[in-house]
């Protein structure tokens, strides 16, 4: 039993889903004050938040969920930045669609955006940005 925990707990994809569990807590607090509280536009609320845990999610990415990678420092940071913004982009698309083409709310629709977010980010980072040498 213990093997078997611990094979979960080295699973890059485990570990990646926790990291995920975590910032899509902070980030969808983040986009609702911003959104409900402070009244900004939802695709302006959804920029300012992706922009403050960018660094958050670096590290934790390269220290803990993908951390066997041998690549330098810099090289895995320019590629994750490459990385972040094709799967923001993703992001904003399918936000912008849901909410404007197919009249779903704008809470809704952060959802579905970070679905093809976080579907983007994780292989782009495993098989680009972290992948072992």
């Amino acid at each position: 039993m213990k093997k078997l925990i611990l094979n979960i707990y080295n699973f890059d994809f485990f570990r990646y889903c926790v990291i995920g569990i975590f910032n899509t807590i902070c980030g969808l607090s983040l986009i609702f004050f911003f959104y409900h509280v402070v009244g900004i536009n939802y695709l302006i609320a959804n920029i300012f938040t992706y922009a403050i845990v960018l660094c958050f999610v670096f590290l934790f990415h390269d220290r803990w969920v993908f951390s066997k990678s041998t690549r330098k420092l810099n090289q895995k940071a320019l590629r994750f930045v490459f990385i972040f913004f094709i799967s923001f982009l993703n992001n904003l698309l399918l936000l912008y669609l849901s909410v404007e083409h197919f009249a779903v709310h704008p809470d809704v629709g952060q959802i579905i955006g970070i679905i093809g977010y976080s579907t983007t980010n994780y292989f782009g980072n495993k098989f680009i940005t972290f992948k072992k040498l």
